[in-house]
């Protein structure tokens, strides 16, 4: 079964924050089949140890939630050319963040996200 959406690292922050942004993928996390990139995992265990925080429950709730989707070798060669393409109108665009869009069209997945730099981009819905 296909994954409808996939959920960045900004939607995941929201959304465990429950701000009016994370409010908005609420019916999403808790309804629709959606997949996580391995990459958002050691983004947000990153942002919960630099903010002190424990991520071991955290972890265990986006397991149980959500598919967590490993990368392809397509999306790791494709990434350098995407961020490249990208940097042509988004300086600070990231490798990340290319991988991350990557995987959700490698999917066929819409990507939820708040991240202005996938504003412009088919099949993202920004919350």
């Amino acid at each position: 079964m296909e994954v409808k959406y996939i959920i960045d690292t900004f939607a995941w922050v929201e959304y465990l924050s429950g701000s009016e942004r994370g409010k908005a993928v609420v019916s999403i996390i808790e309804n629709d089949f959606h997949g996580t990139p391995i990459l958002v995992l050691a983004e947000l265990s990153d942002k919960f140890a630099r903010d002190g925080q424990d991520f071991s429950e955290i972890l265990k709730f986006i397991k149980a939630k959500s598919v967590i989707i490993a990368m392809s070798q397509e999306v790791a060669i494709n990434a350098g050319k995407f961020k490249k393409k990208m940097r042509e109108t988004h300086k600070d665009f990231g490798l990340i963040d290319s991988i991350i869009y990557l995987t959700a069209k490698e999917q066929n997945a819409r990507l939820i996200s708040g991240d202005n730099h996938f504003k412009e981009l088919d099949s993202v819905v920004i919350i």
